[in-house]
């Protein structure tokens, strides 16, 4: 039972491993980066901006969303080319419905962001310019 136990434990610690070499590989791609930067930015306000534990947990997954998106982006593109290295038709159509599905989940989040942010941008304003 202990090997059972010792060998279970070794897998799950080689998949996270293979989980992180893979969000390390993610960090050098140049698109997740402009994401990461926009996540900070969003961040960034809903700290400043003091959003609700609710409002927090929207902003979170549609992070999260996002980095998934791009994540699965990259690796169908990553895919795409060790299968077809040259260009062709077909190709070209799963990279561009990939990257749709990012601008798709990326366009969804903004519109959440929007939501929370203006509202509150709009008080600071008011307030600000009083």
């Amino acid at each position: 039972m202990k090997f059972k136990t010792r060998r279970y434990i070794v897998k799950r610690k080689h998949a996270f491993q293979f989980a992180f070499f893979g969000i390390n590989e993610l960090i050098q791609e140049s698109h997740f980066k402009i994401h990461l930067i926009a996540s900070a930015i969003v961040v960034f306000f809903g700290i400043l901006l003091r959003v609700s534990f609710l409002e927090w947990a929207v902003l979170l997954v549609c992070i999260g969303m996002v980095l998934t998106a791009e994540a699965i982006n990259s690796a169908i593109e990553t895919t795409c080319d060790l299968v077809m290295p040259s260009r062709h038709p077909l190709v070209k159509r799963i990279k561009d419905i990939s990257a749709g599905a990012v601008l798709i989940a990326a366009a969804a989040a903004a519109l959440a962001g929007l939501f929370i942010f203006l509202p509150k941008l709009y008080l600071w304003a008011v307030v600000l310019f009083k």
